[in-house]
């Protein structure tokens, strides 16, 4: 049987971090900004280890109805380069995570479950949402979310 793992008090630390902030894009877009920011980790031969990351910063609606979103890229590096924008640090302690691994197609189940789970045990995101993405191709995704709740996640972000 599949299914998708949700676990609770679940914490998350990452270092050295290079970041790509991307601020009021619509959905269409992020694929592009995605594939510029891999492009330029590759250009500049950054050493980077660990899954891809995307925070979720926030989203607001335009006058037209349009719905814009806010995102940070992450990778974690061995080294610091100065042409990124870099984290020292980011601590999650106490927020719920969501674990998906199946066929892309099946992949908006595991925010639908997420939401529900939400709703069932009355707690309430910040807006947030931190996805690793260990694998994603057109076969399989392999991606663990972790969400910050309101009121109980502590959350630190060491700059440098």
């Amino acid at each position: 049987m599949k299914h998708i793992k949700i676990s609770e008090h679940a914490s998350l630390q990452l270092q050295q971090l290079i970041t790509e902030p991307i601020h009021q894009i619509q959905v269409y877009e992020f694929e592009r900004y995605l594939q510029q920011f891999i492009n330029r980790i590759q250009l500049q031969q950054v050493d980077v280890h660990g899954p891809l990351i995307h925070k979720l910063c926030g989203s607001t609606f335009t006058d037209e109805g349009d719905l814009l979103l806010d995102y940070t890229l992450m990778m974690q590096t061995n080294t610091i380069h100065e042409s990124f924008s870099t984290i020292q640090q980011i601590t999650l302690e106490d927020c719920l995570c969501v674990e998906f691994c199946d066929h892309p197609r099946f992949f908006d189940l595991s925010h639908q479950k997420l939401s529900v789970y939400l709703y069932e045990h009355e707690y309430a995101s910040t807006g947030e949402l931190y996805t690793l993405f260990y694998e994603n191709s057109e076969e399989r995704i392999h991606a663990v979310m972790y969400v910050p709740l309101e009121g109980i996640t502590h959350e630190t972000i060491q700059r440098t």
